[in-house]
């Protein structure tokens, strides 16, 4: 794993200690978007203002762009109880001086909600909630309504509600004034880099500089699209019966807003799904503040801690369109961002080929979506070939769930399984070119899989799939094919080239040995390259081919212990020369089934992808599922272990082993304890793992005598349990000091009783048993007293 950046804010000024590259930016990326943009800018990231251009410091009218400060506002007056929330009803501040409301009954029902989410319907015909209104009146109406509630004078500006201490004052707006007189006193007339901190400020979840300013929960609900996707347009007129003006634009100015709208702000995914996004070749965490129609922009990027302010020409909104300016322009922002924290290329471990490493040694557990395979051609296909489909949103989708592989196939053309246009040439036409915007929309997709560290599981043909009909011979035409795809994405850290599904379809194992060669001869990273064959656990056509590092296997079988067993057997029968993958079995199925399959596969040695896994319709949990596969075994020295079940006592199913230094042992109905057959004396820790949940327990420096061991497992982990057991690599404790701290300590005395008591965690009847004069609280009398009762045991060296 990657360290954290360093985060960091601005005090008068800004940090400008940070060129782009120190922060993982390519600056050379970085001036190709600001030359498209042009005007006054700013670029944060990680806390540090890494790039600027043109005026950084000019103030200036920022437009609709303002909007969200307004609403920022509107959530300090509900932390500070000036209203009791945000569908508090607006009318009870327009009253007559008799009490009643100078609203209209229509609106009686509009709430501070509806005001921030452009659907009160002011100044139109419905009642509030029931349409879309990108509507300048009610954004005036807000905003007086806004200086009602902080009592100021209509003819103010909302300066003094904003910059004072306890709201957006420790921002230190360092150009000057934040609202402006324009406007009715509701726009915002500040510099980029001032403009930024209201950025920064929701980055960071209302935190500034370890100062909660704002709820985080609140900066958390209000960052996500509030507007239903389906709610309509409005159609109805209405006027400005209060006469209160607009802040610059009329009550209906475009149709876009619903499923990507919420509290001011534009966003990147649409309400309620993660496949459709409105910008598609960026995080779907992207949100941003829009002003005179893409003029005045501050964009959002929580993924990569970035924030950009700029007055420019960010080109054409147009939600969901691949080919939209404005996807393009934050395109360059996403490509700028280079991976952080990568360990070089994936590759077989040259000294045990068993197992994955990165270039730089360590292993690489692989769990992962053995679908869609038609990932590469989701979506309409466009002019010049490429896609408008949801692959950016599935692989955000998958971010953050651990899950680490897709599956995607180059060619599903020409017998597969895919229609004639699935394949990445000119015209769809092998005698043409490789289409180069085909490839460079895959680039986008393939470098934030490679960014987050999912493991692109690229098969060159689909089953069937044969465009040379050349026998055992592979052709000019296809050799110079095959090193184009390789040339064009080898320089991914995280790619696993595959020549084809159930090659056996199609082509010999002569044919396949040769591709593989030319993969090897092009790739200069020798990232591992697989072969998937038809049912079956026999890779001996393969088994000594220097080139083919990884059985990519469909072995269709219905239970978890079919599946173990059968990694079991081909593990055994490849020798120790190339890794296994489970990559296609047959009614993986889902939730409990799959995860116990998940686990079975990879207690049997072998690296595991989810048939029918095709991220739109999974579920989340299943994604996690992987990615808790992925925690546990990252955790562990599992590239060192060999799988042996007559290891396996008591409850344990299965084993994991490398004696006598390491051990895991697995139960997916732990009814009784855990053990393990014939250990070595010695000091071992012990970590519990809970595959439905990620919670785990350690218990470090436990003296095993020679034998057999078993042990129980925590109270709360479930029937599923992981053990991981390995020698503890601490020096001889002294007394007492279990932490090596050279200090006898409570945290010490906690670690003694329940090594005494022989429990993981102190809790229940071990804390009553530990508390032995019944004071609710284990304190170092109690530990006396446990240690005098128990003095039959050999005491350990004293500290020096």
């Amino acid at each position: 794993m990657s360290a954290a950046p360093t985060i960091v804010f601005p005090a008068a000024s800004w940090d400008t200690s940070q060129a782009p590259a120190e922060v993982g930016l390519a600056e050379s990326i970085l001036n190709q978007f600001v030359s498209a943009i042009g005007g006054d800018g700013v670029l944060v990231k990680d806390g540090y203002l890494v790039k600027t251009w043109g005026n950084p410091s000019a103030r200036g009218d920022w437009a609709s762009a303002a909007k969200p400060v307004m609403s920022t506002l509107l959530l300090f007056a509900v932390q500070e109880g000036l209203l009791n929330g945000v569908d508090d009803l607006v009318k009870d501040w327009w009253l007559n001086l008799d009490g009643s409301t100078q609203l209209i009954a229509k609106d009686a029902s509009m709430t501070f909600r509806h005001l921030a989410n452009m659907t009160s319907s002011y100044a139109r015909g419905e009642v509030p909630g029931a349409a879309w209104a990108y509507n300048d009146y009610a954004i005036m109406l807000y905003c007086q309504t806004m200086k009602k509630v902080f009592g100021l004078p209509s003819s103010s500006t909302l300066e003094t509600a904003a910059r004072t201490a306890n709201r957006l004052g420790p921002l230190q707006f360092e150009d000057g004034a934040l609202y402006a007189t324009n406007r009715g006193g509701c726009g915002i007339d500040t510099s980029p880099r001032d403009f930024a901190r209201i950025g920064w400020f929701w980055l960071n979840r209302g935190n500034w500089n370890g100062q909660p300013l704002l709820d985080s929960q609140a900066l958390d609900t209000y960052r996500n699209p509030a507007v239903a996707g389906n709610l309509p347009r409005t159609t109805q007129t209405g006027t400005d019966y209060l006469g209160i003006g607009s802040v610059g634009g009329t009550s209906d100015q475009t149709p876009y807003g619903p499923g990507i709208y919420g509290f001011n702000w534009w966003f990147n995914a649409l309400a309620g799904t993660t496949s459709a996004m409105t910008w598609p070749d960026v995080p779907g965490d992207v949100f941003m503040a829009n002003g005179h129609f893409d003029k005045e922009i501050m964009v959002v990027i929580p993924r990569f801690n970035m924030v950009v302010a700029a007055r420019g020409q960010w080109g054409a909104f147009q939600p969901g369109g691949a080919t939209a300016a404005m996807n393009r322009n934050l395109k360059l922002l996403a490509d700028a961002v280079q991976p952080a924290g990568l360990r070089g290329p994936l590759q077989a471990n040259p000294q045990n080929p068993r197992w994955l490493i990165y270039s730089d040694g360590m292993p690489f557990f692989l769990a992962g979506a053995g679908d869609p395979e038609g990932f590469l051609y989701r979506g309409t296909r466009n002019a010049d070939g490429t896609r408008n489909g949801d692959q950016m949103g599935l692989i955000n989708k998958m971010v953050g769930t651990g899950a680490n592989a897709i599956y995607v196939m180059a060619v599903r053309s020409h017998g597969g399984d895919g229609a004639a246009s699935e394949n990445p040439f000119e015209n769809s036409n092998p005698a043409q070119p490789l289409d180069n915007d085909i490839l460079n929309q895959w680039e986008s997709w393939f470098a934030e899989m490679d960014r987050n560290g999912i493991a692109i599981f690229f098969f060159i043909y689909d089953d069937s799939a044969r465009i040379w009909n050349t026998g055992d011979v592979v052709s000019a035409a296809e050799q110079a094919f095959v090193e184009q795809l390789v040339n064009r994405f080898e320089h991914h850290n995280h790619l696993i080239w595959v020549i084809g599904e159930e090659y056996g379809e199609r082509y010999t194992p002569q044919r396949v040995k040769d591709i593989a060669a030319i993969i090897r001869s092009a790739d200069g990273n020798t990232h591992p390259i697989a072969v998937h064959k038809n049912n079956g656990l026999n890779f001996s056509e393969f088994a000594d081919d220097p080139s083919i590092d990884q059985f990519a296997i469909q072995y269709n079988v219905p239970t978890a212990q079919e599946l173990h067993d059968g990694m079991v057997q081909a593990w055994q029968a490849a020798q120790g020369k190339f890794n296994l993958n489970m990559s296609e079995a047959a009614s993986h199925g889902t939730g409990t089934t799959a995860r116990l399959k998940n686990w079975a596969v990879a207690m049997g040695g072998a690296y595991v992808m989810v048939i029918g896994m095709d991220i739109a319709s999974t579920a989340l949990t299943d994604l996690e599922d992987l990615g808790r596969l992925v925690d546990f075994f990252s955790q562990t020295d599992f590239d060192g272990m060999l799988p042996d079940d007559s290891l396996a006592l008591g409850a344990t199913q299965y084993v994991l082993a490398n004696p006598p230094v390491s051990y895991i042992a697995y139960t997916s109905a732990a009814s009784g304890s855990l053990g393990i057959r014939n250990m070595s004396s010695g000091n071992y820790n012990l970590m519990w793992y809970d595959p439905v949940t990620g919670s785990s327990v350690s218990s470090l420096n436990n003296f095993l005598a020679d034998g057999d061991q078993t042990w129980v497992r925590p109270a709360f982990f479930g029937a599923e349990t992981a053990l991981y057991v390995y020698r503890s690599t601490a020096g001889t404790l002294c007394m007492g000091d279990t932490n090596q701290d050279q200090a006898v300590d409570l945290t010490d005395a906690v670690r003694l009783i329940q090594h005494l008591l022989g429990q993981v965690t102190l809790t229940g009847q071990a804390l009553t048993a530990a508390d032995s004069n019944q004071d609710g609280s284990v304190d170092l009398l109690d530990v006396i007293r446990i240690i005098r009762d128990l003095l039959g045991l050999e005491p350990l060296p004293a500290c020096q």
